[in-house]
């Protein structure tokens, strides 16, 4: 029994070595990453997405290259491998639950939150999230909006300001805008726009929170304990920028749940 057990093994591990090949797959990955790190680090500049990015790559090449040596350290690979398929299952519920859309059209406020600028000049993911915005405003025009971020590194004025320069380009009256140029996190983002809108209405009040998908969990979560009646409105993410987006956010998720913040 024992030699038949034996032979049935190494005939499924050479059935998988023959046909399944996780190595060249592995690699692409990494190569692929590559390329989306190389295209964040032109278009966006040296952030934090980039910066995932290029771990992640990293990551991948060098577990590619290596893969036959991991193969001998069979607890280090299913470790891995259970690591990975709970990050990847994370990553598929923030995607979905980031494309329901809960805004009514009806609520008295949206809150567009920052996403970066270069100099003076908008980033894609942020122009997807104006463009939004610009969009409800159209079909809500009672609504006011606040634009939510500060002025980080490479970035010569705030967010906000380049924010509001944007949605007036594109036909919204500037005092339906209002600026919230001082945050430096999502956190940030939500509590002082809260300030805001508390000073504006000094009553109940609902708002819609406009983010790109991979984004809207978070703000969502944020913006409850904040104490906010807070709708949301995904905005696209550029395609190539998808996996270091998804990447970083599943890890701010879980220091979320960690540590509330």
């Amino acid at each position: 029994m024992k030699k038949i057990f034996e032979r049935k093994y190494f005939a499924r591990k050479r059935f998988l070595r023959k046909f399944f090949r996780p190595r060249p797959l592995i690699l692409a990955a990494g190569l692929s990453m590559c390329a989306a790190a190389l295209w964040l680090l032109f278009t966006a500049g040296l952030g934090n997405n980039t910066l995932y990015a290029s771990g992640i790559a990293a990551a991948l090449l060098v577990y590619g290259w290596k893969y036959e040596r991991f193969i001998r350290t069979g607890w280090l690979n299913i470790l891995i491998g259970c690591f990975a398929a709970l990050y990847i299952g994370l990553m598929i519920f923030i995607a979905v639950y980031g494309g329901r859309d809960t805004a009514t059209y009806a609520e008295d406020a949206v809150i567009v939150l920052g996403s970066g600028i270069k100099g003076e000049k908008i980033s894609a993911p942020l122009e997807r999230r104006l463009e939004t915005a610009v969009e409800y405003h159209r079909k809500n025009p009672g609504a006011v909006i606040v634009v939510s971020g500060g002025q980080g590194p490479r970035e010569d004025i705030t967010e906000a300001l380049a924010m509001e320069r944007y949605l007036t380009s594109r036909g919204v009256p500037a005092e339906k805008i209002l600026k919230e140029g001082n945050s430096l996190s999502t956190w940030e983002n939500i509590q002082f726009s809260k300030e805001i809108l508390d000073r504006r209405f000094p009553g109940d009040y609902s708002v819609a929170i406009v983010t790109n998908a991979f984004h809207i969990y978070r703000a969502v979560s944020f913006a409850r304990q904040a104490g906010l009646n807070a709708a949301s409105l995904h905005a696209g993410t550029p395609f190539l920028s998808v996996p270091a987006c998804y990447i970083r956010e599943a890890a701010a998720v879980v220091k979320l749940w960690v540590f509330k913040r």
